[in-house]
């Protein structure tokens, strides 16, 4: 006859237990190391970004005019009135189909290069739709992205992020093999990842 030891189905949980705390800890490792590749790549971007010359305000990826500025900004085409919803369709004559297109067109130019900017005036309707009021031409003036704006828009989220993910590196490290240290680390990487992408390039 048989006999089933009755510490056999508490050993088979523990190692149960034990293979989830693994995986566990193996895939928030994967994500601090996807969070740790984003933080060296996204200077080389933001450097790109920045030494392109400056067109005068920041768009969505539908290339319409971002609607929240802070008070410090004075930038070429919101100084000339241009506001969310207007959309960009084109630079010199040169359609402009996407955000990486604008970069791109950008790219042909130099800065205190003088271009024609033509925005298709927008206008919202009932907060979900969206209709064309005309398109207009503008003369910008492409400048360097200010240096405060660097600062603001990519800096400072860039550190707070970092700090996020040292922090989560180091908790993990010391406390991977508890639960509490496994959700801050993966807390950790999910918040460096959000805040040190706030500046889309």
């Amino acid at each position: 006859m048989t006999t089933v030891s009755p510490t056999a189905p508490q050993d088979r949980s523990l190692e149960f237990r034990s293979t989830l705390g693994r995986l566990a800890s193996i895939t928030i490792f994967s994500i601090l190391l996807i969070a740790g590749a984003i933080y060296v790549v996204m200077p080389i971007f933001a450097i790109r970004w920045i030494n392109t010359p400056f067109i005068g305000a920041f768009t969505d990826p539908t290339l319409t005019i971002s609607g929240i500025y802070p008070s410090y900004i004075k930038w070429a085409l919101l100084d000339l009135d241009v506001r969310h919803p207007d959309r960009i369709v084109a630079v010199n004559n040169q359609p402009i189909t996407s955000a990486n297109s604008l970069q791109e067109v950008l790219s042909q130019f130099k800065v205190n290069d003088t271009v024609n900017v033509i925005v298709e005036k927008g206008e919202v309707i009932n907060q979900s739709g969206w209709a064309s009021r005309g398109r207009e031409t503008y003369q910008v003036m492409l400048v360097p992205f200010p240096f405060q704006s660097q600062i603001y828009e990519f800096l400072v989220p860039y550190l707070v992020g970092f700090i996020f993910f040292v922090t989560g590196c180091i908790v993990f490290y010391i406390r991977r093999r508890e639960l509490s240290g496994r959700i801050f680390g993966l807390f950790c990487a999910m918040m460096a990842m959000m805040i040190g992408g706030l500046f889309d390039f």
